[in-house]
């Protein structure tokens, strides 16, 4: 029985990613939306494998950074084909358009979950403190996106500075 379609599927559990709408140019990506009635076709999206790129989208995730998210083809040297969440720089990166604030939660939990499996690596790779310093990271993620959120809700300028109409003036 062949297997739906949908999240690709490693070693029994589902990879970690988003769906977005993606415009293709040939074998390149074109356009990469998470507007759902983009023009394209609905892909599936996996998050990187490595800390920096993960510790990059989690910060923008977050709040922390006002960094773009991309998305980049596969290189397939790698011996996988597909799409991987990427930051700006990578070899034929994409820019994704639309609100990445609509599906915030969730790519949180999609990056935390990704954190945690790179931490899985690296702990039978030997390396425990990387792997240490990668599930705090993982753990901080929902607490810093709670933090950023209670900062975007602070109020307006005026509510702020007591309603006292002295901002940009000299006295």
């Amino acid at each position: 029985m062949a297997r739906k379609r949908g999240r690709p599927r490693r070693a029994g559990r589902l990879e970690p990613g988003l769906g977005m709408r993606i415009r293709w140019n040939g074998t390149k990506v074109a356009e990469a939306s998470l507007i759902p009635g983009a023009p394209g076709r609905y892909t599936h999206v996996a998050m990187p494998a490595d800390e920096k790129t993960l510790a990059a989208i989690g910060a923008s995730v977050t709040g922390q950074s006002r960094a773009r998210l991309y998305v980049a083809l596969l290189v397939p040297e790698q011996g996988r084909r597909g799409l991987r969440l990427c930051v700006r720089g990578a070899p034929g990166a994409v820019r994704i358009t639309g609100p990445v604030t609509a599906c915030a939660d969730f790519l949180v939990r999609q990056t935390q979950e990704a954190m945690r499996r790179v931490a899985v690596q690296r702990r039978r790779a030997g390396d425990a403190a990387q792997a240490d310093r990668l599930q705090s990271m993982a753990a901080a993620l929902p607490a810093a996106k709670r933090a950023g959120d209670k900062e975007k809700r602070s109020g307006s300028v005026r509510a702020v500075s007591g309603g006292l109409p002295s901002l940009g003036r000299h006295t």
